[in-house]
């Protein structure tokens, strides 16, 4: 019984614990070359997330010319502001993710592409908050959704900073 127990706590810690390092030369080494490997396609990724943030601004001022509750002060004392403030920020990380430390730093990659998902998912939750009712809910949730699965599935983060992340 007590073995049963035994090879099922090893079991979950195989499963959800992150693996342990190689020795740290190996580590070093890893680390570089899995930074080199997915540069390009996190550059991609955080690319394409930055134009989709900045396409939602498009719908925005849709909402702002054909709904009346966004006519009103809405659109330009709140939501205008925080979108520019969300794609400024946006901007800045996705710049920063294009320099030559993110292709050799697997932290410092894996800092940029986290500041930058959760700028993004913080104003796209105070877009929520912000966001007249009843149409709040409707309007910017399934952009969070969006960043998560930014996040979670085209950015190739490591299992230690992800699941520091979602801790």
């Amino acid at each position: 019984m007590l073995d049963t127990i035994g090879k099922f706590i090893a079991y979950l810690q195989a499963t959800f614990l992150p693996p342990k390092p190689f020795a740290a030369e190996v580590e070093r080494h890893f680390l570089s070359d899995y930074s080199n490997r997915f540069a390009t396609q996190r550059r991609l990724t955080i690319t394409v997330g930055f134009c989709t943030f900045l396409a939602y601004l498009g719908f925005d001022v849709f909402n702002a010319i054909y709904d009346e509750q966004f006519r009103d002060t809405a659109f330009f004392n709140k939501i205008l502001p925080l979108r520019l403030i969300g794609a400024i920020a946006l901007a800045i990380l996705t710049k920063l993710l294009f320099l030559p430390a993110a292709q050799t730093s697997e932290r410092y990659a894996c800092a940029c592409v986290t500041c930058c998902t959760l700028s993004a998912y913080l104003m796209l939750l105070a877009l929520t908050y912000s966001a007249p009712y009843p149409n709040h809910y409707l309007y910017y949730y399934d952009g969070m959704l969006l960043v998560l699965l930014f996040l979670f599935g085209l950015s190739n983060l490591l299992a230690k900073p992800t699941l520091i992340l979602v801790s």
